[in-house]
């Protein structure tokens, strides 16, 4: 509070005073490089306050990429903020590295909005994203998709929303030190595969999501091995679209058929016909040990469930 009476003092404006109470309520590291404004309304000219704000995410990513390839710091890391007064169209292929990438405002409650196909082709490092919501319009189309060789990519607070079609709310790629903590997966319907998990690691965290889905709530694909530092836990998984009487098909499937999953199921509530499924584990029992005080409705039979062969 003494920083924010200061900051009063000097006469600094709206946007560095979010920033301070931003770092003290979401507990968020301080920045050492640039943060960045996006808003339709701003002039478009370097993005470093909110009337020069970047009329394109895409512009502002690309500032912020610019930046930390010149600076060359893997500690610095730069922040975004992103108007939810508008509707965002664009079709993103690129993050920001090394930097928090934040919705503001209110448009659809607390969330900016991405309205296009977020495919990352590049591979990303230390991108942390709050309160966006992502929907892709484009049918059998995927929502989100992290390439191999990223790291430390967060989503916090997020939605992920597709066409009537979608086949995935967000895929993965070989990942090392990811988190989806607190977001939602829905629609009406949802996409077929809420998580999906494809690339040989997967390491991170998935925990306290809203995950809706059609077919399945979370996939290992088949050669994601390194998947020993996974933990997936508190989770919601199920299938809620109004519009249909079915149950979700498999909440967690395990495709592997290399070892045994590695991965730690905790205290995840699942409503579908096949609640933990490890399709293609080669040792079961051990798989069956890391599966802890999981609570389950099986074809709508409760149950509580610890393990499932």
């Amino acid at each position: 509070m003494i920083e924010i009476k200061r900051s009063i003092a000097r006469g600094w404006g709206k946007g560095e005073l979010y920033d301070i109470l931003l770092q003290l309520q979401q507990g968020l590291y301080p920045i050492s490089g640039e943060t960045y404004y996006v808003s339709k309304v701003g002039n478009n000219t370097d993005g470093l306050t909110w009337e020069k704000a970047f009329t394109t995410i895409a512009a502002a990513i690309a500032a912020n990429n610019t930046y930390i390839a010149v600076t060359a710091n893997s500690y610095g890391r730069n922040r975004m903020y992103i108007d939810a007064g508008n509707l965002w169209s664009e079709d993103l292929a690129t993050f920001p590295n090394q930097c928090d990438m934040i919705g503001v405002g209110a448009r659809t409650g607390w969330t900016s909005t991405i309205y296009g196909a977020t495919a990352i082709t590049t591979a990303v490092t230390g991108c942390h994203v709050y309160n966006m919501l992502f929907n892709n319009p484009n049918a059998s189309g995927k929502v989100v998709v992290i390439p191999d060789d990223s790291h430390g990519i967060e989503f916090h607070k997020c939605n992920f929303s597709g066409a009537g079609t979608c086949t995935h709310g967000l895929v993965i790629g070989s990942l090392a030190d990811f988190v989806v903590s607190d977001c939602r997966f829905g629609g009406n319907p949802p996409a077929a595969i809420g998580i999906l998990l494809e690339g040989s690691m997967a390491i991170g965290t998935i925990k306290d999501n809203w995950i809706g889905a059609t077919t399945t709530g979370i996939q290992i694909a088949n050669g994601t091995t390194a998947d020993y530092g996974l933990l997936i836990k508190d989770n919601v998984i199920g299938r809620p679209d109004p519009n249909s009487t079915a149950q979700l098909t498999t909440g967690i499937l395990i495709s592997d058929t290399n070892s045994r999953c590695h991965t730690f199921f905790v205290n995840n509530f699942i409503s579908a016909e096949d609640a933990i499924s490890f399709v293609g584990g080669s040792m079961q029992n051990m798989d069956a040990w890391l599966c802890i005080g999981n609570h389950v409705v099986q074809t709508a039979t409760g149950v509580i469930e610890t393990a499932e062969s």
